[in-house]
């Protein structure tokens, strides 16, 4: 099926012909997740779910390989980019790796047959050992120089009872600290799999103080970026944000490298957001900002995180309006507080909690009214007649 990746409904889902072909047409343009439901008897060799971005007018594919379950092993052996040892979007596969099986169980055996068996993977990473007798195996993935295991590079695996067993090898490069730079739209500091990554985001590689080298993250979907050839030392990583994004993790990330090891350093980006509104004077004590009801100038307004830190404080900037406006805003949850000026009080709550999305805009106004005291008697607002004047102080 396909499902719009920001918004709208999923369309409806389509069966392959009998030639595993499908075709999805009068599709608009926009970022699509294209999702594969593997059949009965059948297990996925590759991601059942990959972003398209389709273009006005334009063509683009989505290719899923299936196995018969029949006591197989198979798995991917793929360049793990962000270090989790996980196939996330923008982590390719290894064409033409070896791997190897080993029968463990025959290999306590005298008069079993413990050869091994090497395959190579395909142009996506993947290997595939069919039909096997029931028992347990040693699956290793070939790890040549410059190259390092992230996961085990031999896996014990069970083949039986007509299924597909499943043993994958993350491999990063040796001497080499890597990432991903994505668009974290939740703004939890962690990658998901619909977060895509960012391309062109520049990356700075510093040891001992000293710039060492530079690099831009990878095309669109993607946003990954390596800094390869390095010796075992401590390092420091720092992202600059392009404009009209900002941080929802640190911007700089200490590593430190082990000799001929690998290091990973991941950032989140958002797009900028914005809190404003108005404080007013609430004439009429509704808590509502009604015709005629002006700004006030002159109060002081604070952001403060879901940890109760201040990111922000400004007070009101334009004069007379009461208009505050903080800018560059990461998505999360935000509480706005305005404090009183002397001789006010509120006719609102003083905080207001506000969820943010990525690319978005929250509003939060405050009502404010003079105190009693202040109604009084105020002749620096209102001059009356020398006349009237006279009868009132009467």
């Amino acid at each position: 099926s396909f499902t719009p990746k920001v918004g709208g409904d999923a369309i409806d889902p389509i069966t392959t012909d009998q030639y595993g072909a499908y075709e999805a047409n009068a599709v608009n343009a926009g970022h699509y997740v294209v999702e594969e439901t593997d059949p009965a008897g059948y297990i996925s060799l590759s991601p059942n779910k990959r972003n398209v971005n389709l273009k006005a007018g334009g063509f683009e594919t989505a290719n899923f390989a299936d196995a018969l379950v029949d006591n197989s092993i198979t798995g991917v052996v793929f360049a793990d980019n962000n270090g989790n040892g996980v196939q996330d979007q923008g982590d390719e596969g290894l064409s033409q790796w070896d791997v190897t099986l080993n029968n463990a169980s025959a290999a306590g055996d005298d008069e079993g047959d413990a050869s091994d068996v090497t395959v190579q993977t395909n142009i996506q990473g993947q290997y595939f050992f069919a039909s096997l007798a029931a028992g347990a195996y040693l699956v290793s993935a070939d790890v040549p120089s410059g190259y390092t295991s992230i996961s085990p590079a031999v896996v014990n695996v069970t083949a039986q009872n007509n299924q597909v067993a499943l043993a994958n090898f993350a491999l990063g490069d040796s001497g080499s600290i890597a990432g991903v730079v994505f668009l974290d739209q939740n703004g939890d500091g962690v990658q998901q799999w619909t977060e895509l990554g960012m391309p062109n985001v520049k990356l700075e590689l510093y040891s001992s103080g000293s710039l060492v080298a530079t690099a831009t993250t990878a095309t669109l979907f993607d946003g990954s970026y390596s800094f390869g050839s390095l010796a075992a030392g401590a390092y420091r990583v720092e992202k600059t944000n392009p404009t009209g994004l900002t941080s929802s993790t640190p911007d700089a990330v200490q590593v430190t490298l082990a000799a001929n090891g690998s290091a990973f350093a991941n950032f989140g980006v958002q797009e900028a957001s914005t809190v404003g509104g108005i404080v007013f004077q609430d004439i009429n004590g509704n808590g509502l900002r009604d015709v005629n009801e002006p700004g006030i100038f002159g109060v002081t307004v604070t952001l403060d995180n879901a940890q109760g830190a201040t990111v922000q404080s400004v007070p009101t900037i334009t004069t007379g309006s009461g208009a505050y406006l903080f800018e560059n805003v990461g998505a999360g949850f935000y509480t706005v507080v305005q404090t009183d000026l002397p001789g006010y009080h509120s006719t609102t709550a003083n905080e207001v909690t506000v969820p943010l999305l990525s690319d978005a805009t929250a509003a939060a106004n405050f009502g404010d009214q003079l105190d009693l005291e202040q109604l009084t008697y105020l002749p620096h607002l209102y001059q009356a007649p020398q006349a009237s004047r006279q009868s009132l102080q009467k």
